[in-house]
């Protein structure tokens, strides 16, 4: 979903469904519970539903509210529908979708909407609250590291040479188009934008691409598309729809890393351009650790940013890519490439030799 953010974040994290409409009744925002219920669904089988309860619950509104004067003045309303949706994950799902309308303090003719769905009986009620909480505590991860994550990063000189490999890989002749796959706060989108290419930026974490979005107010007009949603699923882009693919430390987090390779794969165009940089087999977090805090107190920063460095250090012990059982280091998206025809043109390392960067291009 393209993200237009209208939830404040005690409400995208709040366990029960919500979601925000605008004025032509179209979902704008929704939360990580309702998330979970788009992703059981056929996603435009579930829009369209919700839709069309909407319209429903709208035409009512309309009929019981015929005062409405031509300046376009609008009440405050509420009103509620209960219906029922089959789910593919959780089963049959009976709910209560409530709206309520408020008048806008700053115009005269808009309301601000939401809708909240009330759960009355799920099938696999403890299938879904499982899952929610196990989404719920990592995006709460990546909500703390989104606090430190350009502070910190920015001071290292290794992350600093990584971010401009990627753009210059990037912003070559020919590619025009790129995908981002796990964005972040726009550390390599940003540049790809102020050198005029048009970026679709995917990342799962609400905290990163709130970063993201804030940065972007610096930028004119920037050609951006920005996703929140896994990228293991990239089913709305049509296959060869991108000249160039980024990867930045992204697969190593995610619940199934190959998905997202083959999807970034099917994606790019023949011919285009895909970096990524990963953790290499050897990986340390330990070692990483160790050289970036020198290079802080090298620095004469680590006093300062010691607040900053105690959280990225904290975080970076959550996801360390060493403890996942799904792992797919940089050595095998290599081989993986190489079956496929790619051709390697460069393979170099990084993070104090932990992770390694390769560049390739898709066989025509």
């Amino acid at each position: 979903m393209n993200t237009i953010y209208c939830l404040c974040k005690t409400e995208y994290y709040a366990p029960f469904p919500l979601l925000k409409v605008n004025d032509k009744w179209e979902i704008g925002d929704v939360n990580l519970s309702c998330q979970i219920l788009f992703d059981s669904f056929s996603n435009e089988d579930f829009v369209s539903s919700i839709r069309q309860h909407l319209n429903e619950l709208h035409l009512k509104w309309i009929a019981n509210n015929l005062d409405l004067s031509d300046k376009g003045f609008k009440n405050a309303f509420y009103d509620k529908a209960i219906t029922h949706i089959d789910s593919m994950e959780f089963g049959d799902i009976v709910f209560k979708l409530t709206v309520i309308g408020l008048p806008d303090p700053d115009s005269i003719n808009s309301l601000e909407r939401t809708a909240f769905i009330e759960l009355d009986n799920v099938k696999l009620v403890d299938a879904f609250l499982a899952i929610y909480q196990r989404q719920l505590q990592h995006q709460l991860i990546w909500e703390t590291y989104a606090v430190s994550y350009d502070v910190v990063l920015h001071e290292m000189d290794y992350y600093a040479e990584v971010v401009n490999r990627h753009h210059s890989a990037l912003s070559a002749e020919g590619v025009e188009r790129v995908i981002d796959i796990g964005a972040g706060t726009g550390n390599v989108t940003i540049p790809l934008l102020q050198a005029g290419r048009s970026v679709t930026a995917i990342d799962m974490s609400r905290a990163m691409l709130d970063k993201m979005h804030f940065k972007l107010r610096a930028l004119d007009k920037p050609a951006i598309k920005i996703f929140q949603q896994s990228a293991e699923d990239l089913s709305a882009f049509a296959d060869g729809s991108f000249d160039g693919v980024n990867i930045l430390l992204a697969l190593f987090d995610m619940g199934n890393p190959a998905a997202a390779l083959n999807e970034a794969i099917r994606v790019l165009r023949p011919g285009g351009a895909l970096i990524i940089t990963e953790p290499k087999r050897t990986f340390n977090l330990p070692s990483l650790l160790s050289h970036a805090e020198q290079s802080l107190q090298g620095k004469g920063l680590y006093d300062k940013l010691s607040v900053h460095w105690k959280c990225v250090t904290g975080v970076n012990k959550q996801i360390n890519p060493s403890t996942r059982t799904t792992r797919l280091y940089i050595e095998d998206i290599e081989e993986k490439l190489m079956r496929a025809g790619f051709n390697i043109t460069d393979f170099k390392d990084s993070h104090y030799g932990n992770c390694a960067t390769l560049r390739a291009n898709k066989p025509v």
